[in-house]
């Protein structure tokens, strides 16, 4: 299961057989359930449009 929390900008991966993964800025994240699949936790919210929240308020 991911877990996305667009406030504190990461990702938290729940594996059934390992310990539990978050992601965040420019590390890869890699889910065996996705071979292949490399990217990291900005480039989801930077593709998604989803601004950093002090830069919402501010606006």
């Amino acid at each position: 299961m991911w877990v996305v929390d667009s406030q504190a900008r990461n990702i938290t991966v729940f594996y059934s057989d390992a310990l539990l993964q978050t992601y965040m800025g420019d590390t890869q994240l890699r889910d065996s359930l996705f071979e292949g699949l490399e990217l990291t936790a900005e480039q989801v919210f930077n593709q998604a449009v989803i601004p950093i929240l002090s830069q919402a308020i501010t606006k």
